[in-house]
């Protein structure tokens, strides 16, 4: 339905959440585009899910709503109409989300030229005069996919879908108004309709996994892919949407620097003496710097907390399944797999199973190379997932 980095890999969701007699209750606190909420309902679940990234909840809302598909036709129809009658009238110079600020309409100005400003401007405008929420919500996505794109999109940035953004062109290579209706299309091809009748609503929320909204012992089933550490910077992609949608750089550039994975450190838990027994039987090799070394600690330390969180509402006897990439950091592997067998442990989980799965290069949702070292680096610490299930005894 729309691109999105590191997305978990579907067959896995479908191999854990396979139709019950009676519905699991779902979690994925690391939930991402949504493709375990979308798959858990089509099977009939009832699932939950949060995220730090607001372009993530309004894909998974979108993924897993009742929408009506001719609704959203019906109304992007009218939507564009709206838009091309604003455009003639429209000025490059003005052509900048209501209420953004100096900082976020420079770098609209960098990263749209005037054509595309002017057009995203006034489908937005248009957008936001939408009255049902649901064919709204749909409308932005297929907004989002204009810019966000495994190709080139609306904007002068080359392959947005791989979250680091470099700029390739002069003069956009797409045109809104000439793609929106394709766009709408392929959101609505990608909603998910449930195998099951009366399949529950899936319930995608913004918010943090160290800090589930869920009482004790709540949840049957967690399965989640948690971010790349030091690989994927999912905001650096997600605001070249959010701006037209009236965030502000400045609180995405905030939500960043405490999203799980961040290169952000924080200060305090260096000494902190379960995160140095992790990091020592890692046996790093070469040793990584002073700045590195704290922001595993740092992502150890996130880790700890999450899964702690999904220790407390998981019911006894069930299950937290945790797909994790393994990666390195300026060529020093990190067992990312062994620091989430020891926090779970930490948290009172036990490993029942593990396993590895290849990713297959045109699979991989990697940062575009700036040369065949670097490609050659990515390759090396993003080319495997584990796949690890732990059990609340």
């Amino acid at each position: 339905m729309h691109p999105f980095p590191a997305r978990m890999a579907p067959d896995i969701a479908l191999d854990n959440l396979a139709p019950s007699p009676k519905p699991l209750r779902v979690l994925d606190p690391m939930m991402g585009s949504g493709t375990v909420l979308a798959v858990a309902r089509s099977r009939g679940h009832k699932a939950h899910g949060i995220d730090i990234d607001p372009l993530a909840v309004l894909l998974s809302r979108v993924w897993t709503s009742n929408v009506e598909g001719d609704d959203v036709r019906l109304k992007a129809k009218e939507v564009l109409r709206r838009a091309m009658r604003l455009h003639p009238g429209m000025r490059a110079d003005t052509a900048f989300p209501p209420d953004a600020d100096r900082e976020t309409i420079d770098f609209l100005r960098y990263w749209f030229d005037a054509r595309a400003r002017k057009q995203l401007f006034c489908l937005a405008t248009a957008i936001r005069g939408v009255r049902s929420v649901l064919v709204r919500d749909a409308l932005w996505c297929a907004f989002s996919r204009l810019i966000i794109t495994k190709q080139a999109g609306c904007s002068l940035a080359l392959d947005l879908s791989h979250s680091r953004p470099h700029k390739a062109f002069t003069v956009a290579p797409s045109v809104p108004f000439e793609r929106f209706l394709s766009a709408v299309e392929r959101v609505v091809q990608g909603i998910v309709v449930p195998v099951v009748t009366k399949a529950p609503h899936s319930t995608p929320r913004h918010g943090d996994a160290r800090k589930l909204p869920f009482s004790r012992e709540t949840i049957d089933l967690v399965l989640t892919s948690p971010p790349y550490l030091n690989a994927i910077d999912y905001m650096r992609c997600s605001k070249f949407t959010l701006v037209w949608m009236g965030h502000r750089l400045v609180d995405l550039r905030n939500l960043r620097s405490v999203s799980i994975g961040s290169e952000a450190t924080r200060t305090g838990i260096e000494q902190d003496k379960f995160i140095l027994d992790v990091i020592s039987k890692l046996s790093l090799s070469p040793p990584l710097s002073r700045r590195h070394n704290a922001m595993l600690a740092r992502y150890t330390d996130d880790m700890r907390k999450s899964v702690g969180e999904v220790a407390r509402v998981l019911v006894k006897g069930g299950k937290a399944i945790y797909v994790i990439g393994e990666n390195t950091i300026r060529g020093t592997y990190i067992g990312t797999s062994e620091i989430l067998r020891a926090v779970a442990e930490f948290a009172g989980l036990e490993l029942s199973e593990r396993s590895d799965r290849e990713l297959p290069p045109n699979r991989r949702y990697l940062p575009p190379p700036q040369s065949h070292q670097t490609r050659e680096h990515l390759d090396a610490r993003m080319r495997r997932e584990v796949v690890l299930t732990f059990q609340k005894s």
